[in-house]
């Protein structure tokens, strides 16, 4: 069916003389609270006041823009379902839950702000979770992840550590050690170092304080203590 052009009626005086097509320029008066409105806000949706009449509405639409009339917010009070992409211009305050089906991706953000924690699920869906938080810092830290693929090992569980340098030089070890094999330029505190027999080969520039106990021979220079304690003796007082 073809557009039909409304028309109207033509008056000479109050009498009706015929029939005209609608021209550009014309327009039918909108019914508004009853007092019959001729205009209508320019971009403004036309709605129902509940009644018989019609009314502007503070929402405008133009071209592909929505704002308001009164530039308030626009409140949207039921589910919003965008298939396309959504692009915010401008800050976004989330008050409820905010559930990513997808992947996420942050772009030129140099530091994300976590009051608490971050909890990861894991590949199974289930009741366990592990939990990334820190204790409540009392000035600012800095913790930095090295340029490497590995393992992170923690303070309360067993590891072993593989190609492991301790700098002595700069380092004072304590706690109970084993299967040493090396220790160059080390301070060793007084009680603070357990070593098992025949597990360290090589001890060169060792500073050692305090009494230092051994459950099996001691040898300098291939001599041992425990055997020859006066050929030592008399070797130290003669050189």
């Amino acid at each position: 069916m073809a557009v039909k052009t409304p028309v109207k009626a033509t008056f000479t005086g109050s009498d009706v003389t015929g029939l005209a097509e609608y021209q550009a320029a014309d327009f039918i008066g909108v019914v508004d609270g009853g007092t019959g409105a001729a205009t209508h806000t320019a971009n403004a949706i036309l709605l129902g006041n509940g009644t018989s009449a019609l009314q502007s509405s503070a929402i405008q639409i133009s071209g592909t823009s929505i704002s308001t009339s009164d530039s308030t917010q626009i409140q949207i009070n039921e589910g919003l379902d965008i298939s396309g992409a959504l692009t915010v211009g401008g800050n976004t305050t989330i008050t409820g839950d905010l559930t990513v089906n997808g992947t996420t991706t942050t772009v030129d953000v140099s530091t994300i702000n976590i009051t608490n924690s971050f909890t990861f699920e894991g590949s199974t869906a289930d009741g366990n979770e592990t939990k990334l938080t820190v204790v409540d810092p009392t000035a600012d830290r800095t913790i930095t992840l090295p340029n490497a693929t590995g393992t992170v090992v923690l303070k309360d569980t067993t590891d072993t550590l593989t190609n492991k340098t301790i700098d002595g030089a700069t380092n004072t070890l304590s706690g109970t050690f084993s299967g040493i094999t090396s220790l160059t330029a080390t301070t060793l505190s007084d009680g603070t170092l357990s070593i098992n027999s025949g597990s360290i080969t090589s001890a060169v520039n060792g500073t050692f304080s305090g009494t230092v106990n051994a459950s099996t021979d001691v040898q300098v220079g291939g001599i041992s203590v425990s055997t020859k304690p006066f050929a030592i003796a008399q070797a130290v007082a003669l050189g």
